[in-house]
């Protein structure tokens, strides 16, 4: 796993060089534009996730986020609303504000994907929970995708709004 997590830090490297680049939960976020400085108010995001092993966010939805997704390589398992839906390369996803949702990367591989949430805000999340990508080690970034690390993400974006748990008697499937 940390040979993983070592390649996942080179790929994240050598993309859009000079870009904000944070390891959270496990994942490498690139921040491409926030919300300051995106034309639309979006947060902009290229998001590198490894397959799952097992540690998802908890069924959730953004309450005022309309949340776009884009698969650049690899794959994404979606389930929202009463969907359950893979998209792969090149096939984009759209999911409305107050949408209960759970997404992870099903393997096998790395998934790449553009993420872009309006209005944005996220970046404020990375920026506070997230370690910058340059003080980041393979070790160290194998050991965030755990439970805990994702349980630290949610509460910092419930913090500021941006993430609400969705009911566990939900009727969205599991």
């Amino acid at each position: 796993m940390t040979q993983d997590a070592e390649r996942l830090i080179e790929l994240a490297q050598s993309r859009w060089p000079g870009f904000e680049k944070w390891a959270v939960g496990g994942d490498i976020i690139i921040v491409l534009a926030d919300a300051q400085t995106s034309p639309d108010g979006a947060t902009w995001t290229e998001c590198i996730e490894p397959a799952s092993d097992g540690t998802l966010l908890p069924l959730h939805h953004h309450p005022e986020q309309t949340q776009f997704i884009r698969i650049v390589r690899g794959r994404l398992r979606i389930i929202y609303g009463d969907e359950d839906v893979v998209i792969r390369s090149g096939n984009s996803l759209l999911i409305a504000a107050g949408v209960p949702h759970r997404a992870w990367n099903p393997g096998p591989g790395v998934t790449i994907a553009h993420t872009a949430f309006l209005p944005g805000g996220n970046e404020a999340v990375y920026r506070s929970h997230g370690v910058r990508l340059e003080n980041m080690d393979a070790a160290k970034l194998h050991a965030q995708k755990n439970v805990n690390a994702n349980e630290q993400l949610v509460k910092s974006m419930a913090e500021l709004g941006l993430l609400a748990r969705c009911d566990s008697d939900s009727n969205l499937r599991q």
